[in-house]
């Protein structure tokens, strides 16, 4: 079957974090660790205040939570990967970030330089459902009109591609340090760029 829709994981895939990022995160909200910030940000992905968990979630803080927040949203759009996206949609195959998000980083990503290279949005926490549950893809595929064996997702969360399998669509793991040019490998196998 052709493939008519692509659905790209942003974090990992088209996008990532500054150098030092993580450090910075542990930093500002006084968190021990990773995990600890994961218990307080993981619920969000389906939506709620942000603000207001980030408040009482991390009562160690070592900064204003607008400022946790500001400091949240700094992301670095692969351009390499914009430009495979350009080739994709020039084949006419509609291209869309499918992303975990909180409401506040969803819509800081909204305003990075997507809106002339994608389709659109598909943000957990627009959808009250987050990958890798397969009712995450399903929803996305009736929404794009297409079969699910008609949609590509690429992903560097094997969980995630899971998930979008489960649901019928073909997907694909990017390695995580495969960047730009494990997607290009990964759109030839498929047909999508030459």
């Amino acid at each position: 079957m052709t493939i008519r829709a692509l659905l790209l994981d942003g974090d990992g895939v088209c996008q990532h974090a500054p150098f030092g990022w993580t450090a910075g995160v542990l930093r500002r909200t006084g968190a021990r660790d990773w995990a600890e910030i994961a218990t307080i940000e993981g619920p969000l992905m389906v939506g709620g205040d942000v603000a207001s968990r980030y408040e009482t979630g991390f009562p160690n803080r070592t900064v204003e939570v607008s400022e946790i927040l500001d400091y949240w949203n700094l992301t670095v759009v692969d351009a390499a990967a914009l430009e495979l996206i350009d080739r994709v949609r020039e084949r006419g195959v509609s291209v869309h970030l499918a992303s975990n998000q909180q409401p506040v980083r969803a819509a800081a990503m909204r305003d990075l330089p997507y809106r002339a290279h994608l389709d659109g949005f598909f943000f957990s926490c627009d959808l009250g459902l987050a990958k890798p549950d397969p009712e995450f893809f399903r929803t996305i595929v009736a929404r794009l009109g297409c079969a699910p064996a008609e949609t590509l997702f690429v992903d560097d969360i094997a969980a995630n591609v899971e998930g979008a399998r489960a649901a019928g669509l073909v997907a694909e793991q990017l390695q995580q340090d495969h960047a730009a040019p494990g997607l290009a490998k990964i759109l030839r196998t498929h047909g999508l760029i030459a």
